[in-house]
């Protein structure tokens, strides 16, 4: 018994042990990163990461095995840097997005739909890498991707409590706390299965993006408790 669990820390030491990015030292190294990162995510549009090759990638980016190797220990440290990058931009995106200031005045429903079209449309700007990201996560934890994906959710959760509980109000749910956070997990749930997985579940859903943000919008705000204005211009409809 004691040796099974030397060999699970072992492996769990594994997985923990960060493998750095060699910083560029020059210009022109500092683009043939980028350009690595690149065509990383270019191929992930229509690949696996589990079946990309290193000599793919450098031959996309316009780069050498060389030139991969100089920068990384192996395929494994960079998606560890790509998940960085992406963490950083995601970041960067919730504080854009969903400013505070830019969203004073507006109300409940206009806030939700600001928050299901930033989401909708940041799973469509790279949906290979996300994929990508997703997948590790799930099939191989790792304390770092788990250490990334917490403070991304955090972030996020965050502003959204901020911005929703500041709009109590038109909030009918017996629990607001709860029906934002169970809510916004349901919405961001079907936008990955829509987006990420698109020949699953969701396969053959004919609805286009903003089609798809207004359904969210209604199914977000049906549960918070309040009624969407398409909602309330029918059922105004309905009595006259």
């Amino acid at each position: 018994m004691d040796i099974l669990i030397m060999s699970a820390k072992k492996q769990q030491g594994r997985h923990d042990r960060p493998k750095a990015v060699r910083p560029p030292q020059q210009g022109r190294s500092a683009q043939t990163l980028e350009r690595i990162y690149a065509a990383t995510e270019k191929l992930l549009e229509r690949k696996r990461f589990e079946d990309l090759s290193v000599a793919e990638i450098v031959d996309e980016a316009r780069s050498s095995v060389g030139a991969f190797y100089t920068r990384f220990a192996d395929k494994e440290t960079l998606l560890d840097a790509l998940d960085e990058r992406y963490m950083e931009a995601s970041l960067r995106a919730v504080e854009e997005t969903l400013d505070e200031a830019a969203l004073e005045g507006h109300d409940l429903e206009e806030v939700v739909q600001a928050i299901v079209a930033a989401v909708v449309q940041f799973h469509r700007a790279k949906p290979g890498l996300i994929r990508a990201l997703v997948m590790r996560a799930r099939s191989q934890p790792d304390t770092r991707y788990q250490a990334r994906g917490d403070r991304i959710t955090d972030a996020i959760f965050e502003r959204i409590h901020s911005l929703l509980l500041a709009r109590r109000e038109a909030i009918h749910h017996p629990q607001p706390k709860t029906a934002i956070a169970l809510g916004f997990f349901a919405v961001l749930t079907v936008i990955r299965e829509v987006t990420l997985f698109p020949e699953g579940p969701a396969k053959g859903l004919p609805v286009r993006d903003d089609e798809f943000v207004t359904e969210l919008n209604c199914l977000f705000l049906r549960y918070l408790g309040a009624a969407s204005t398409t909602e309330r211009t029918k059922k105004g409809g309905q009595r006259s």
